[in-house]
């Protein structure tokens, strides 16, 4: 399979039930089914020109679909991305694109190879408007010293969290991003029970998606 048949759907975020913004998720078709590329995902990895072409492969989206012109979008890029190479806006056409709208998402499950690079990358890119989110949160590496040792806009809970059902253990969590980060927007992801949705709601977490409100869809033809 090839990046140039891969293509966008979108889910949408919610912010007190009310649609805040929507994630940019890669799709595929793959034996008549639209699926998740994990091969490809894993091949573009550490492939630097791969992930500024689905930058430009989103911002094409936001042009040309109403619904995003003006929406918050949020995009995935690889730990290897942010930390081997100096991002470069160059490679990117943002025309038309309104940058303090975007966001990017960057997965809690992989390391960061250069923290100097990484650092300074953060900086740019916060200095070019973008957000930036840690997925993917309390999966894998020492997740509250990332917190700590670098600046994240949004933190994205992992899904595996909200299904813990464990009310304490989740508010020790919250309760410690907001001592490093008392700013950060806090997201839950893969809500899909009506009973996850009042345990956010009793935990003061407003931000949240998943199946329970929408799937993914195409945005194109909106």
């Amino acid at each position: 399979m090839k990046l140039k048949d891969s293509f966008f759907q979108y889910q949408a975020c919610y912010h007190c039930d009310e649609i805040y913004g929507y994630e940019a998720l890669l799709r595929a078709n793959i034996e008549s089914k639209i699926c998740l590329p994990i091969q490809l995902l894993e091949d573009i990895k550490n492939d630097n020109n791969a992930q500024y072409y689905l930058f430009n492969k989103l911002f094409s989206d936001i042009r040309t679909s109403k619904k995003l012109q003006d929406a918050r979008v949020s995009i995935n890029v690889s730990c290897s991305f942010i930390s081997n190479h100096i991002f470069d806006m160059r490679k990117i056409n943002a025309q038309g694109i309104n940058l303090t709208n975007i966001t990017i998402e960057i997965s809690e499950r992989d390391y960061f190879k250069d923290k100097i690079k990484t650092k300074l990358n953060f900086k740019r890119l916060h200095e070019l408007g973008f957000k930036i989110a840690i997925d993917d949160f309390g999966v894998e590496y020492s997740t509250l010293y990332r917190l700590k040792e670098l600046d994240f806009d949004v933190v994205k809970l992992d899904k595996t969290i909200i299904k813990s059902d464990d009310f304490k253990q989740i508010k020790k969590i919250i309760d410690d991003i907001y001592f490093i980060n008392n700013k950060v927007i806090i997201v839950c992801e893969g809500v899909e029970k009506l009973k996850e949705l009042c345990l956010l709601k009793q935990l003061g977490i407003n931000y949240y998606q998943g199946f329970y409100f929408s799937k993914p869809e195409n945005m194109m033809d909106c």
